[in-house]
């Protein structure tokens, strides 16, 4: 199909294998000798000649029309031949180089971090511009569109992934990550433009709109709307149609739903387009059936979340246990961490950190938290016991040190699951859940109205908002570290009586 994919999996980051595999041989300007390039290749390639063309776009209407905004520049753009000649030129001949033969091929990019704020929609338009200057006939910007409640959880996880994952290499053990209770109750203070957005994300309402708002008249925007389709390859609805020539305000016609059995598969093969990309579609579809044909899951959805509510669930419990001395790691431990740290180590934290500045901050950070913790758990302020790492009576539990471990011990060694009330659970008020709910009811209505419309729309909405989002999955809850850890002695009692034998209650915030 004649088509350089540079989003983020040929980015730093993604296995070798993958992006330093050859895949395309370019005959040199001198006709006697070719070069090889990768897929990082083509990525770096793209984002240095993109920024460039960014530059030289900007500069020459900042010198020459006093102009920096994007719209002026827009509507400049569009009545000027001559400039856009001329910057056409510059383009090819100053920003792309020896890889100039990526124009000859239509160019998909991916990335999350367009969403992250207002200037990257705006950049993004400008690009865009830039592309229609170099003659591109189509231009598409697609969104993949999630329901609110869903897609704020989703933010959540990948804003604490940083802090995971120094747990994971076993640092700041001693540190929770932020709370999901702090992050929903900033989320509740958004107002106007940011409604509907999360910290440094900005939703698809806003996205889509503001990219199109800088970018040329041509642009066309699409959004997918994959995470919200039937679990089924067919679904026909009832559709009343008042608008038939029967004149029979009672006429009811059955719609078949388009769905698809991918992401990818709607992207390649609808939002782009198989006019556009037939082969490309072709092999989706190949690949999403032979996926589904070798998943035991019935579950639809071939894409995974790596980051879910469980991992920072069993994170601040594990991160708990070590603030309080439940767990404590043995010389040895120490010994090691120490000898595999390459910048500083932190002996008040135990932890391999940048520099002694962030050591004293963690230190500070740390023993605050845990006096505050302590005042609250421990009315005559007196410390727990030390047992677990000091002789335990099963020396298994020395090894259940971070998240990962206690999920897994949790999960596979006595089958429990934290939502079905082996833990203390602690859920938002009802004005709080009242919120959210009606956010992702008016953001579904704005951004995919027939949709909505539809049985799969609202109603299907209201009813997964209550059966599956809270009671089942308790996706806006978090576990209440001060119920669990109450007058507790060791880490031992936690992990093997307290999360199994203990029949909690969900409580809700008043």
């Amino acid at each position: 199909d004649n088509v350089i994919y540079v989003g983020k999996r040929s980015g730093i980051g993604w296995p070798d294998e993958e992006g330093n595999q050859e895949i395309r041989k370019i005959n040199n300007n001198d006709g006697t000798t070719t070069q090889s390039f990768t897929p990082r290749d083509e990525k770096r390639n793209h984002d240095r000649s993109v920024n460039c063309m960014l530059r030289k776009l900007q500069k020459h209407y900042n010198n020459y029309y006093n102009m920096t905004e994007a719209k002026d520049i827009k509507m400049h753009l569009e009545k000027d031949e001559e400039t856009r000649a001329f910057l056409k030129k510059v383009f090819i001949d100053k920003c792309w180089g020896n890889a100039r033969y990526m124009l000859n091929y239509s160019i998909i990019d991916s990335f999350e971090g367009f969403s992250y704020i207002k200037e990257n929609q705006s950049k993004r338009g400008m690009i865009f511009q830039c592309f229609d200057i170099l003659g591109y006939e189509r231009l598409i910007a697609v969104g993949a569109y999630r329901r609110y409640g869903e897609w704020i959880i989703s933010a959540y996880t990948q804003a604490i992934k940083p802090c995971m994952q120094h747990n994971k290499n076993g640092n700041r053990l001693a540190h929770p990550c932020d709370s999901l209770k702090n992050y929903l109750k900033d989320l509740m203070r958004n107002k106007g433009y940011s409604k509907y957005n999360c910290r440094n994300y900005n939703n698809l309402h806003n996205t889509l709109p503001r990219i199109a708002e800088a970018g040329p008249s041509k642009l066309e925007t699409k959004v997918m709307n994959y995470f919200q389709q039937p679990p089924t390859s067919e679904y026909y609805y009832y559709n009343n149609d008042n608008n038939n020539n029967n004149n029979n305000s009672n006429s009811v016609n059955i719609t078949k739903m388009k769905t698809f059995d991918s992401i990818t598969t709607e992207l390649y093969c609808d939002a782009l387009g198989e006019e556009l990309m037939p082969h490309t579609c072709h092999h989706a579809q190949t690949i999403a059936k032979k996926q589904k044909m070798t998943t035991s899951s019935l579950s639809k959805s071939l894409v995974t979340n790596k980051g879910t509510t469980s991992d920072s669930v069993y994170q601040s419990i594990v991160s708990t246990a070590h603030l309080l001395g439940f767990i404590v790691p043995t010389e040895w431990q120490v010994q090691k961490k120490k000898e595999m740290c390459k910048t500083f180590w932190c002996d008040g934290d135990m932890s391999c950190v940048a520099d002694n500045k962030t050591c004293n901050e963690l230190v500070k950070a740390r023993d605050k938290h845990r006096k505050s913790f302590i005042d609250f758990l421990y009315d005559n302020k007196t410390s727990p016991k030390i047992v677990a790492g000091q002789g335990s009576t099963d020396d298994n539990n020395n090894n259940i040190t971070n998240y990962k471990e206690l999920s897994d011990y949790h999960s596979k060694v006595y089958g429990l699951a934290w939502t079905n009330n082996t833990l203390p659970i602690t859920c938002p008020n009802q004005k709080t859940l009242d919120t959210i709910l009606q956010r992702s009811l008016k953001l579904e209505e704005r951004v995919v109205p027939e949709f909505y419309a539809t049985p799969l729309g609202k109603d299907e909405l209201e009813r997964i908002f209550r059966t599956v989002w809270l009671e089942q999955k308790k996706l806006f809850c978090w576990v209440d570290l001060h119920r669990l850890f109450q007058n507790a002695t060791s880490w031992e009692e936690i992990i093997n009586e307290r999360m199994v034998n203990y029949n909690w209650t969900v409580l809700y915030e008043s």
